[in-house]
């Protein structure tokens, strides 16, 4: 990776899990932030948020194709600077010590950039990128009056065209993805039944699980919702409690299957105690979200490991 720039002995370093992906497959990335000097340093603190530094004041986010054009993307809200009564604006800081490296969380760019929709409805999600080479950087504020920049290096990735078998993946996740913001779900979620069930090794599998955990967070908060969609849910979390097997080998997408049954199993109504034992039967990995809302500790883990 080439420096952009270096202001201030902080460093920031962008990577993605990927160097090529396909047409509208989820485009993971995540940073890290050191501290490559031998005193204390200060970094601005909504640099770890990616929704913040990615979506809040454009300006920021510097995204582009090979030939320089911009992409578009939604701005997520969300307090990013703030102003004192004098209006001068200021940025919340953080304290660095030499040596140390803050890791951001990791965060997916379909979704909320690109020039391309899956529904002309749109609606949450609804973006994406088209084929082609791309260069992603970012900068924050290393001082709270916005006095100096801290330049990341710079991320270059492609997007290809899905080929042979992919498109008929690509059809099927695609209108998965259309059909998202549906009121009533259901169309969305039998699309997404359908590319599992005859694609479990499609790219797009890790994408379409990640989406559908979303939609069972949301639809365990509303009753009405939660009952009409309950019978596609349950075929859903079946399959994939007796299929799991299939994604061995793709850590990340045994994560978002592992999200998946908890918070499908969960929104179904299973008592979360069951839902628990389920998971630490399946001796599979977990993410810190599914820790925490089971109320894993990682000895229970590391028991069923051995």
């Amino acid at each position: 990776m080439i420096l952009l720039l270096i202001l201030s002995a902080i460093n920031i370093n962008i990577y993605s899990n990927k160097d090529t992906y396909l047409l509208g497959e989820s485009i993971i990335v995540w940073w890290e932030i050191v501290n490559t000097g031998d005193s204390v340093d200060y970094y601005q603190a909504s640099a770890i948020s990616a929704t913040n530094i990615l979506m809040t004041e454009g300006e920021h986010l510097q995204f582009h194709d090979s030939t320089g054009r911009e992409i578009p993307g939604d701005k997520i809200s969300g307090i990013f600077v703030t102003k004192s009564k004098s209006g001068i604006p200021k940025v919340q800081m953080e304290e660095i010590k030499p040596g140390d490296t803050i890791k951001s969380s990791e965060e997916d760019l379909i979704g909320s950039l690109g020039a391309l929709r899956f529904s002309e409805y749109g609606g949450f999600f609804n973006k994406y990128i088209r084929p082609g080479e791309y260069f992603l950087s970012f900068y924050v504020f290393g001082k709270a009056d916005r006095s100096e920049k801290i330049y990341s290096d710079t991320l270059n990735f492609f997007v290809r065209e899905p080929t042979g078998k992919e498109k008929e993946e690509w059809k099927l996740y695609k209108e998965f993805m259309a059909n998202l913001n549906n009121t009533m779900g259901k169309e969305m979620m039998e699309y997404g039944y359908e590319l599992l069930t005859k694609h479990p090794e499609s790219i797009y599998i890790e994408g379409s699980l990640r989406y559908l955990e979303i939609i069972f967070r949301s639809w365990g908060r509303d009753t009405d919702m939660k009952e009409k969609m309950a019978p596609t849910a349950r075929k859903i979390v079946g399959y994939l409690e007796k299929n799991v097997g299939k994604f061995q080998g793709k850590e990340r997408t045994l994560k978002e299957t592992m999200n998946c049954i908890t918070h499908g199993e969960l929104m179904l109504g299973t008592p979360k105690e069951e839902v628990k034992n389920k998971v630490l039967q399946m001796k599979l990995p977990v993410s810190e979200d599914v820790m925490k809302v089971l109320e894993i500790k990682q000895e229970e883990i590391d028991t069923k490991k051995k």
